[in-house]
């Protein structure tokens, strides 16, 4: 029985997840006999003595442990010589140059990488992931970023005192507070220009369903991106108004000919953005879709160029999804907690931090749900735990395919003892190249 070790987190001061909670150790120990160790954190949402009271061990580092579990990536220095078993999200599947040094590290050390992301059902969808969370805090810090954009404008509006994510206890005090403003705006409207809100939310996954769970908080009135081009009326600022998109509405096939899901999915170049009749009609862009460099782009800068000249573009990107100069090319530069948003300009081209610059303002942050590290850890953990079991258990001296990981794990692992599995060999290429 192999003993787990919860690594201190690295990522920036914010970062306070766990894969495992105190709850989940005591558990683990109880259902499985598994030993969980680990490192201390004044980081962590949870405190250590948490730990202890549940059990589990605290230790001074990684060292005496084969599985080690954590979130987000692991700074090449804090890896171990000794050959053991990752658990984090590593950033690597799509060839990320500054992340290949940690490729490399593992294969070193004759180790195992598993990478959350890759956790999936047969359909290939995720069965575990911050996603949710990421919609819920996203869309939380993008209706903070819109009412302060405007407040420094000099439009009084409701959500001018509207919190970041990170000002609240928990997600459904965040929620409270906003259905407050939401019987605020349905009593006397949104600001005092009367100019509504429309909100363009691109995605239908789990991230997407965050951000609705947010939204759901207003006087929301929905549309489908051709009832919405087809509405005449004026719009009512008592009422926020959201158009949701999903690939079908954002792609049109080049040449011309239907879109085919599985033939945009599976061939995504033979597509183009079929997005430029619709971005300049929002105040607010959630972003939420999945995105590859062969993707279309969905809003490129040339795009965002002719909206600023007719001064009709989005104030603000609240760009989930996080691809730098990927489907929207105002992402120019991730940003943190600390600093959540830059305003691109799109004539200039600057980036300057905040929102008072004139431009769209964007949301970059790369680890959202540590926003509200306290809900979010405690969904992922019960959706990691039935699996945790089959990788104490596993004999790392046979194949992948008869090591004792459950099928998922097995599509999840990158590296195993120090070897690109079969599905990522596709990475020593970007191995030589970095």
């Amino acid at each position: 029985m192999k003993s787990f070790v919860i690594r201190a987190e690295q990522k920036n001061e914010w970062e306070g997840r766990s894969s495992i909670t105190p709850t989940h150790a005591k558990n683990l120990k109880k259902d499985f006999g598994i030993d969980v160790h680990f490192e201390s954190s004044t980081k962590r949402c949870f405190k250590d003595s948490e730990y202890i009271e549940a059990g589990a061990t605290l230790v001074d580092d990684i060292e005496d442990h084969e599985i080690v579990v954590g979130v987000k990536e692991i700074p090449v220095e804090k890896f171990s010589e000794k050959s053991k078993t990752y658990f984090f999200f590593s950033h690597t599947i799509k060839g990320q140059k500054e992340n290949m040094p940690m490729l490399e590290k593992v294969i070193a050390s004759k180790s195992t990488m598993i990478d959350y992301e890759k956790i999936t059902d047969d359909e290939h969808l995720r069965l575990v992931a911050f996603g949710y969370h990421a919609g819920v805090v996203g869309c939380v810090d993008s209706l903070w970023i819109l009412g302060q954009k405007l407040k420094s404008q000099g439009i009084s509006n409701k959500l001018e005192d509207f919190k970041q994510a990170l000002g609240y206890e928990n997600i459904e005090t965040c929620r409270a507070h906003l259905r407050e403003i939401g019987w605020e705006i349905a009593k006397s409207g949104f600001s005092d220009n009367k100019q509504p809100v429309v909100i363009g939310l691109l995605g239908e996954g789990k991230v997407s369903n965050g951000m609705k769970y947010i939204l759901e908080c207003l006087p929301i009135r929905t549309y489908t991106p051709l009832e919405f081009l087809a509405n005449d009326e004026q719009l009512d600022d008592h009422e926020i108004h959201l158009v949701i998109f999903g690939p079908r509405h954002m792609v049109k096939k080049k040449g011309g000919g239907p879109y085919i899901r599985e033939e945009y999915f599976q061939n995504p170049e033979l597509y183009e953005s079929n997005f430029e009749k619709y971005y300049d009609k929002f105040n607010l862009i959630l972003n939420a879709i999945f995105w590859t460099p062969q993707n279309p782009i969905f809003i490129s800068q040339d795009m965002f160029k002719e909206a600023f000249k007719n001064n009709k573009y989005p104030l603000v990107m609240g760009d989930v999804t996080c691809d730098i100069n990927g489907s929207m090319e105002c992402t120019t530069k991730p940003s943190d907690p600390g600093n959540p948003c830059y305003t691109y300009h799109p004539i200039t081209k600057e980036t300057p931090d905040g929102w008072n610059a004139d431009g769209v303002t964007v949301l970059a942050v790369d680890n959202l749900p540590c926003e509200f590290s306290f809900d979010a850890s405690k969904d992922f953990g019960d959706a990691m735990y039935p699996f945790w079991e089959s990788i104490a258990n596993s004999d790392y001296s046979k194949p992948l395919e008869e090591c004792g990981f459950a099928k998922e794990i097995q599509k999840a692992t990158i590296i195993y003892n120090g070897k690109l599995t079969k599905n990522y060999e596709y990475l020593q290429e970007f191995l030589e190249n970095k």
